[in-house]
């Protein structure tokens, strides 16, 4: 039973990739070397130092770009996060349990080991895959690899 509320926290999870939109790349750069501040500016409106409209258009896209900045998609990874740790929660306990009651004597600590050692190169294997997939597209067929 925790197995399958995993999958379905890692579904969960995933979701947000399917709902949103193709992510839009922008390649301006809006910072002024010559003065020596801080600019809170939105990130859809990365040109702001060039815009020069009126001030109704500019609190119109700013309004838009407030609206386009507050996507809910968190709620899905934190409910799927949830889920995915309650599923986990019974495979440690019940599982060196279970261990400890149906394995021969002999074999009980080897077997335990082999849960710990999983337990230990997994975080390590999935940081690794982790960082090597970071340096892919997930849009491919929107961008030039």
């Amino acid at each position: 039973m925790g197995c399958v509320i995993m999958a379905i926290g890692s579904f969960i999870t995933a979701m947000p990739h399917f709902f949103q939109a193709s992510y839009k790349y922008e390649t301006s750069m809006s910072h002024n070397l010559d003065v020596n501040t801080t600019e809170t500016m939105l990130p859809c409106l990365t040109n702001q130092s060039t815009i020069v409209e009126s001030d109704e258009e500019s609190e119109e896209s700013r309004a838009v770009c407030e609206k386009e900045a507050g996507s809910s998609m968190w709620v899905y990874v934190f409910l799927g996060n949830m889920l995915r740790g309650i599923g986990e929660t019974p495979i440690t306990p019940l599982g060196v349990s279970y261990l400890d009651d149906f394995s021969r004597e002999e074999n009980t600590a080897f077997y335990i080991a082999c849960i710990q050692t999983v337990g230990i190169l997994g975080p390590m294997l999935g940081f690794m895959l982790g960082s090597y997939c970071a340096k892919i597209y997930v849009d491919i067929g929107s961008v030039d690899l």
